[in-house]
This record gives structure tokens, C-alpha cells and sequence, in this order.
């Protein structure tokens, strides 16, 4: 185990080059370097160093913080490593807790302090959107290197009134779990910087490098739809101290704990090549361990939970398995997840290396609530935690690994993580049960959409002009996912996998701007290109959905379909209930269709 001074080594690094070696040796190895390498399996560091061009050439965190559990209560300090490939006089960092659509009226909750650059106070002016711009002087040149410090004092918000902890709360869950969708269109971070008891998600706090497109820095406020966006490839160093009692799941590999003076244990950890960092804390919480290859899966969830953790850890560890045979491999050594509170009608989100997985999917009691209306509630139960799980997971390959950015263009990575679930319910439960679930997750979550009032619109367009939650899962995840299948359809499976691992193979730690698996079937199977094309532009851009999909259009007759138990009476109420959300037939009408391709160019 590292002594206790290894984390101030680690974060006092300096941005000096490595030591000079002998004459005709080469440079020497950067130490800082080679403890980040830890978080790589050691048969792919030299693919990622060739993919992005050498760790050394990625930005550089290092955060050093401090837990308190009694105040709730997240400070410390952040030191990021730049080095441009263009001149600038000034840089943008985002704080995607302080959105102004999450200030509850106690101001934002992180509060950056003292800020300098290469130890010289520095200028910080907020923007007022969680974005934070910090002017360089003098102004850094193209590829000189410099260190921005900034110092953070974060107030944790509480979950607690905002889980679902009523049976009646239970119930309108365990409706929303079983159609795949969440009729909330509230604009929402779905708590990923929170705490609810003795678990806190510790995640967006921190200042994060803005993305470029075309040269100009990303400083829009975060739309709060969807999933929290990724940011550049870059290298963590992260330490935390918290109380003993607490275990620490979060990106990256963990590279040793040490006791601190005051009784308190830190946690060190490292991650090379990720698009974004998180952690979490938790008390009360129990690991399991397992293996996938020589990836290692941990899961920590809360004590007293049956089996529904190691569900998690063997759903986890099969996903690895087969993305990394049907894709392509893991890259990392590590793979986490915790149970964690989350709202905003969300089951599971993807951070690199870390997954929080929504405390319902392990709660005994949403089966309880379940059990008056579904003849087996636990199998329903374990199928939705099969693909929230593995839809999860394959992000850390559809935007992990292959880049997007997922609030301009959640086309070119959603949809493809949903179909990837499908892809290991197959693999796992063969092809009747993966029909079943593309029935009940996919088909059925826009055929709910639709009843609630939704239209049916683009698929490819930017996030933040999604209206909610229900339209996200229906059109996305819905209509969106089954896109793939028929695409799939289209090649015939050999081409089509074979243009899957080439998709992942080609952009292997790139950004993509286009849709790669059409471009590589197109490449594989140039005879179908063109029809390709056409299935892209019906199911993602024009509005064919209801003809596409099929399925229910009355609340009734979507539960029936889904073995619920409804007697007469309660299929009236049903009818009325749909009335009242617009959703009775006929159903509304589709939007009307884009006149011209969105943001991204004119291609898919």
C-alpha cells in the first residue's frame, strides 16, 4: 500500500517535463505518467497511447478533496494540467452542478475560491450558466503548458424528499420501470450531485474543460434532458477523504488508501484517457467482486438487499464479457457500480468506469408494489435491471471509448447503447426474450410516449430540444433503437457485427460527428449502402413511428399486453385515466418534419 504522502506527491506534480535521460536514450518515462497507466489493462495501453496520441499529449486533473458527512459538506482543490494546440488568453471550465435550473433558491452549490495560474492569482469571471472563464496572463502559447488552480467549497444537496419512498410512489415507479419510459419532463440532473441518507453521488462538482466545436468553446447552460454530457479526453488523479466507514466507488482504479491523522481514511485514485470523472460514497454499503477477462467489476450496494446486488455484479461482469467479444475490447482495468438515489424517473446513468444504478432496481419493495398487477413481478423486475444494467455498460464502448457529443447529437450513442442491451439479453437469454424485451422496453416505451399526449418528431436533433424524460426514452430509446434492428435486419447479422466491431475499431478514442455503424455497413456491405441511408432517414429524421413501431394506443390494452391483470372496471377507469393525458385515441398528431437535417452537418 502507497505511503500516506503518495497522494500530495501525486498532486503536487509539476508541469515540468519528465528528467532529462542519457544522450541517445530518448526522454525518460513521466512518473505521473506511469501511475496513470494503472487504470489501462496493460495489452491495450499501447493501442489508447496510439489512438490518442501519447497520455502525456491529454489535460491533466488532479483533485484533491474532502468529504464532510455531517455537514454535507465537499471541498478541496483542483489542479488542471493544459496544454493547447492554439494560442489563447483565456479558458473555460464548466460546473455542471451550478446549472441555474438546479438552484432551488440557496444559490449554486459549488463555490470556486481562489484561483491561479502556474501559482500567480488568475482573473475567474462565473458566466451564470455553470460556466467559469479564467483569463490567462500572460496568454498561453500553442503547446507551452501551464497549471490552473482553483480552490471549491461545495454544498451537497439532499435527495431525500425527492425519492420515492410511499407505496403510491412505489406504484407510479414500478408503471414507469415496466413501459421503459417516466412521464417527468422536469428539467433535472437526476441527482447525480446529491446525497439521501448515508449514499452521496459525487458527480459535476468539480470545474471540467468545456468542449470545442469548430474552435469556438461550448459555454451553453446544460439543457437538463438526458444524461449529463461527456466531456474531452483527459487524465485524473483523484484523492478523497472520508470517514472510515465509508467505501468509495468511482472512475478509474484505486491506487491505495492511507489513514489520516484525524481518523479519516483517503482514497486515492487514477484514470488515463476518460471523457469525465465521478465518484461515490457510501455507509452502510457492502461490496462484491468479480472478474470479466482481466477487467475487475465491483458492486457496492446497500446491506440487506438479497440478491439483486449480485444481480447487478453478474448482469456487469456478462455485459464486459460480451461487448468486449462482439465490439471490441474493455480498455480500462476497472469497471464500478453503485446503488444509488437518483430521480427524475431514471433507472441507471454512465459515468467512464462508473455506473450509478438507481436504488429501485434493488429495492425488494417495488416488486411488493408490482406483485396486485403482474403475475411474476420479480421477473419483470430482473429484466428491467438486465437492461438498464447493460445499457449502462455499453455506454463505456458508445461514448466511452467511441466519442460523441452527446447534447448536440444523443442520435449517435443512445440508441445504439439501448440496441446493445438487446445484443446481451440474446446472448444471455436467447432470441425469444430479447424479442419480448424490444417489445416491452423499446417498442413500448414510445407506444407510452404517444398515449401520454407525445408526437411523434426527429430523432437526431440536440437534447435540449427534447421536451422530458417520456420523449427522450419513447423517441430515442424507442423509436430510435429500432433502428438497429432493422438495420440488422437489413445486412443480415454476419455484416452487420462485422460493421459493429469495425464501427469501434475505426474510432477507437475519437469523436465521431456521423453515424458509424451505417457508414461501416455501408463499407461492408456497399450493395445495401443506399438502402441504409434510407432506413437512417425514416426511423431518425422523418416521422413514421407509429407505422414503424405499432403497438397499443390506449392505456388499457398496453397493460394487457404486458400480462398485467386488468378486469373490466379497471380498464374503464385506464380509458378515462388516458383521457386526461391526452392520450386516448386518436392520439396526437406527429410534429411536422425538420425542413433541413439538424446540427452536424448534412450527412448522418
Amino acid at each position: 500500500m502507497p505511503s500516506p504522502t503518495v497522494a500530495a506527491l501525486l498532486l503536487c506534480l509539476a508541469a515540468a517535463p519528465a528528467t532529462p535521460s542519457a544522450p541517445g536514450e530518448g526522454p525518460a518515462p513521466d512518473p505521473e505518467i506511469e501511475v496513470l497507466a494503472a487504470s489501462l489493462l496493460p495489452g491495450q495501453r499501447a493501442a489508447v497511447e496510439k489512438a490518442v496520441g501519447g497520455l502525456q499529449a491529454l489535460p491533466r486533473y488532479r483533485l484533491d478533496l474532502a468529504l464532510d458527512t455531517e455537514g454535507h459538506r465537499l471541498s478541496g482543490r483542483v489542479q488542471v494540467v493544459l496544454s493547447p494546440a492554439q494560442a489563447t488568453e483565456e479558458v473555460f471550465f464548466r460546473i455542471p452542478a451550478n446549472a441555474p435550473f438546479l438552484d432551488s433558491g440557496a444559490g449554486p452549490a459549488v463555490t470556486v475560491g481562489k484561483v491561479s495560474c502556474d501559482g500567480k492569482p488568475a482573473e475567474a469571471s462565473a458566466l451564470g450558466n455553470g460556466t467559469l472563464r479564467v483569463d490567462l496572463q500572460p496568454p498561453l502559447a500553442a503547446g507551452a503548458r501551464a497549471v490552473v488552480e482553483l480552490e471549491l467549497e461545495a454544498r451537497i444537496p439532499d435527495l431525500s424528499n425527492q425519492g420515492l419512498r410511499s407505496d403510491a410512489q412505489l406504484m407510479q415507479q414500478a408503471f414507469a420501470f415496466m413501459a421503459g419510459a417516466a412521464a417527468m419532463d422536469e428539467r433535472t440532473d437526476h441527482g447525480v450531485f446529491g446525497h439521501a441518507g448515508t449514499a452521496y453521488n459525487l458527480a459535476g462538482f468539480f470545474p471540467e474543460l468545456v468542449r470545442y466545436e469548430a474552435g469556438t468553446p461550448e459555454v451553453a447552460t446544460e439543457p437538463g434532458r438526458g444524461e449529463p454530457g461527456w466531456g474531452p479526453l483527459a487524465n485524473y488523479t483523484v484523492s478523497i477523504v472520508a470517514a472510515p466507514d465509508f467505501q468509495i466507488a468511482g472512475t478509474g482504479t484505486e491506487i491505495g488508501q492511507t489513514p489520516e491523522k484525524d481518523g479519516r481514511r483517503r482514497s486515492t485514485r487514477v484514470a488515463a484517457a476518460v471523457r469525465g470523472f465521478a465518484l461515490f460514497a457510501g455507509q452502510g454499503f457492502k461490496e462484491q467482486r468479480a472478474t470479466a477477462g482481466k477487467v475487475r467489476i465491483r458492486v457496492l450496494a446497500p446491506e440487506g438487499q438479497g440478491e439483486q446486488p449480485r444481480k447487478l455484479l453478474d448482469v456487469a461482469k456478462r455485459s464486459v464479457q460480451h461487448f468486449s467479444e462482439r465490439f471490441g475490447p474493455y480498455p480500462w482495468a476497472d469497471l464500478e457500480l453503485a446503488s444509488a438515489p437518483l430521480h427524475g424517473g431514471v433507472e441507471g446513468l454512465a459515468y467512464p468506469g462508473l455506473v450509478f444504478a438507481s436504488t429501485m432496481l434493488t429495492d425488494p419493495g417495488l416488486a411488493t408494489s408490482m406483485a396486485m398487477f403482474v403475475p411474476d413481478p420479480r421477473k419483470v423486475n430482473d429484466g428491467v435491471l438486465e437492461m438498464v444494467i447493460a445499457h449502462q455498460v455499453a455506454h463505456q464502448w458508445w461514448r466511452g471509448v467511441v466519442g460523441s457529443n452527446s447534447r448536440e447529437r444523443p442520435v449517435l450513442d443512445e440508441p445504439l447503447a439501448t440496441y446493445s442491451a438487446l445484443l446481451y439479453i440474446e446472448m444471455r437469454r436467447g432470441k425469444k426474450a430479447a424479442n419480448e424485451l424490444l417489445r416491452s422496453q423499446v417498442r413500448d416505451a414510445y407506444n407510452l410516449y404517444r398515449m401520454l399526449g407525445g408526437r411523434d418528431a426527429s430523432v437526431d436533433r440536440p437534447i435540449g430540444d427534447f421536451g422530458g424524460r417520456a420523449e427522450i426514452v419513447g423517441l430515442l430509446n424507442g423509436k430510435g433503437a429500432l433502428y438497429y434492428d432493422r438495420l440488422r435486419k437489413l445486412a443480415g447479422d454476419k455484416l452487420f457485427f462485422v460493421a459493429l466491431r469495425r464501427h469501434y475499431k475505426d474510432n477507437f478514442f475519437g469523436e465521431i460527428s456521423s453515424d458509424g455503424v451505417l457508414l461501416a455497413t455501408a463499407a461492408v456491405a456497399p450493395a445495401k449502402a443506399q438502402a441504409a441511408l434510407e432506413l437512417y432517414e425514416r426511423y431518425m429524421r422523418q416521422l413514421h413511428g407509429d407505422e414503424d413501431v405499432g403497438g397499443p394506443r390506449n392505456f388499457a390494452d398496453a397493460l394487457q399486453q404486458s400480462g398485467m391483470q386488468v378486469d373490466p372496471a379497471t380498464k374503464a377507469l385506464l380509458e378515462q385515466l388516458g383521457a386526461a393525458f391526452g392520450g386516448a385515441m386518436p392520439v396526437a398528431p406527429a410534429a411536422p418534419a425538420p425542413a433541413k437535417p439538424p446540427p452536424g452537418g448534412t450527412g448522418p
